[in-house]
């Protein structure tokens, strides 16, 4: 499967995106999903700004126009910006413990093997994908913030499968020590260190 190259500078653009079957679609450009390489685009019908998804897979060319975005749609865009539902300021750094830190490390570890760009750790150790998705602290998947469905839904179920890994992982090393030849690993009671003999 072709992984989508994501160019942030068609951000707020007005662009022209030719795709198969002749059909083509033009629009000022909110995001691009970090995942699937759909773009969102919004263009005006019958005097209000609506958006359309054109899937990456459908897209043959793009082409950059010269209009310059309406100061109308550059303010909704701003609104649907996660960083504008944050209710801290700004500049107001918040520290995390270690274990969070971790957590950071490693779900930036995974957006960038899974080819996500675009990712960035605000003042407030939010992360934020592509200007459209804000994770915060603790960062699990209910902690996912924005109002692009699409890129949304990515991101959380891209959570969801790091969280169910890391069960797993966490089952297979759960067990306590064998003392005095007696033991529970696994849920399983163990006798002088040998075979399983009864469930827990």
């Amino acid at each position: 499967m072709e992984m989508p190259t994501v160019d942030l500078s068609l951000i707020r653009k007005k662009v022209q995106l030719n795709c198969i079957g002749d059909k083509v679609f033009s629009g000022f450009v909110y995001t691009i999903d970090p995942i699937t390489g759909n773009y969102v685009l919004y263009s005006c019908t019958n005097g209000t700004y609506l958006p359309t998804i054109v899937r990456f897979q459908a897209v043959k060319s793009v082409e950059v126009l010269d209009d310059e975005i309406p100061s109308e749609l550059n303010d909704l865009f701003d609104t649907l910006s996660p960083e504008s539902s944050s209710s801290s300021s700004a500049d107001e750094l918040e520290e995390i413990s270690s274990e969070l830190k971790c957590r950071q490390e490693i779900i930036l570890q995974l957006f960038s093997a899974n080819h996500i760009q675009g990712v960035t750790v605000n003042a407030r150790n939010e992360i934020i994908i592509h200007n459209a998705v804000c994770i915060k602290p603790p960062y699990t998947v209910d902690c996912c913030l924005g109002k692009n469905v699409m890129a949304l839904e990515s991101v959380r179920n891209l959570l969801g499968e790091l969280d169910e890994k890391e069960i797993v992982e966490e089952t297979e090393e759960d067990g306590e020590e064998v003392v005095n030849g007696e033991g529970i690993v696994n849920g399983k009671r163990v006798v002088d260190g040998e075979g399983i003999v009864e469930s827990k």
